[in-house]
């Protein structure tokens, strides 16, 4: 690809016509100044005029000095072994040859030897690469958010679990100063109608603040791992030990995955709702079963106590909710059951137990490699 202009008249055909032809043209010294380009070689190349070819090619300028004299030698055209470097999409076909005298240079002819098929493939590859550019920036924004978004919560969590700390002092005193004023012979039904109601805000407070840091703390342990049930239950024995609780369980129990801190509350808070809304009932009994499903196991925990109403128990899992003016108690027990199952992946429902009081259901994820 190259031609060297032998005469004024040639210079001046070249000026006229080169911007005609589709190639991208060069007028190159002998020495590899670029004299002139066409309007094609510039938007390939980009600015061309008095830039040394080494600069617009890959090889360096040892290598590009050795293939114009080999094309200058030659006495007909012929390819020249230097690689453009252009925009994306081309494969470029560089070819030369002189046509006159040492002082008229080489003409150079890049010609675009990409197929369609080729191009398009190039330009894919382009368009997956800047994807995969924008999608990495994406992931690095993310991740960063994410971790901002943590860091806040957990100051969050920090702040809330060393509010109820300092509060629970101050409600301690509360309650034991009521509490021992109430216990004065002197006092009327009325004042001392006011300090039973001072003593049960602030245990009613103090439960409050218990859940409080109860969430704190199983929002900071939520690592998953395999449980066994029966250790588990075990542990709940040590820890409830009511008089008042007859505790049952009829069916081996499985080994599930979960958080260990929110498996042990699910069963503490439904074993304690049970004892708790017995009624007028000196005991209540609770069982506690397991029985493969689908997608893990479902452990159910029924007793005999005066159940809930069918029509209440969606509401009995709402955090807060009261279901009548005589129960006692924040209405966070099954709510938290209910968070707690759904963090580690299971799902839970009520129903009427077969011992006439409710029975709560609760599908854990069986333990890895069951």
């Amino acid at each position: 690809m190259g031609q060297v202009m032998p005469s004024a008249s040639r210079r001046d055909q070249f000026e006229v016509d080169a911007d005609l032809v589709g190639d991208a043209l060069l007028l190159v010294s002998d020495e590899g100044q670029v004299r002139r380009g066409n309007r094609r070689a510039v938007e390939l190349l980009g600015p061309v005029e008095g830039v040394p070819l080494s600069r617009l090619v890959d090889e360096d300028a040892e290598t590009v000095r050795r293939e114009l004299a080999r094309l200058a030698a030659s006495g007909r055209p012929s390819p020249v072994r230097l690689t453009p470097r252009c925009h994306e999409g081309h494969g470029l076909e560089l070819r030369g040859q002189r046509h006159a005298g040492p002082g008229d240079g080489l003409l150079l002819r890049l010609r675009d030897g990409s197929t369609p098929g080729a191009l398009v493939i190039e330009r894919t590859a382009r368009e997956i690469r800047r994807r995969r550019r924008v999608e990495e920036r994406l992931h690095h924004l993310l991740s960063t958010t994410m971790s901002e978004l943590e860091e806040s919560n957990q100051r969050l969590r920090d702040s809330a679990s060393s509010l109820a700390h300092d509060l629970r002092n101050p409600l301690a005193s509360i309650r034991a100063l009521a509490e021992s004023v109430a216990q004065t012979e002197r006092l009327g039904p009325e004042p001392a109608d006011y300090l039973a109601r001072i003593v049960a805000s602030a245990e009613a407070c103090d439960r409050l603040i218990r859940d409080t840091l109860t969430d704190a703390e199983r929002r900071t342990s939520a690592r998953a791992e395999d449980i066994d049930l029966r250790q588990e239950l075990t542990w709940l024995r040590s820890v409830v030990g009511d008089p008042a609780l007859e505790l049952h369980d009829s069916t081996p129990m499985p080994v599930v995955r979960g958080a260990r801190n929110a498996v042990r509350q699910v069963l503490l808070n439904l074993v304690v709702n049970a004892v708790k809304h017995r009624g007028a009932q000196p005991r209540v009994r609770v069982w506690i079963t397991a029985t493969p499903v689908a997608d893990g196991w479902q452990v159910s925990v029924s007793d005999d106590g005066p159940g809930i109403p069918e029509p209440l128990r969606a509401a009995a899992f709402r955090p807060g909710e009261r279901l009548g003016a005589s129960v006692t108690g924040s209405g966070r027990g099954l709510g938290q059951v209910r968070e707690a199952v759904e963090r580690a992946g299971g799902r839970t429902w009520a129903s009427e137990s077969p011992y006439g009081g409710l029975s709560v259901h609760v599908v854990l994820p069986a333990a890895t490699g069951a």
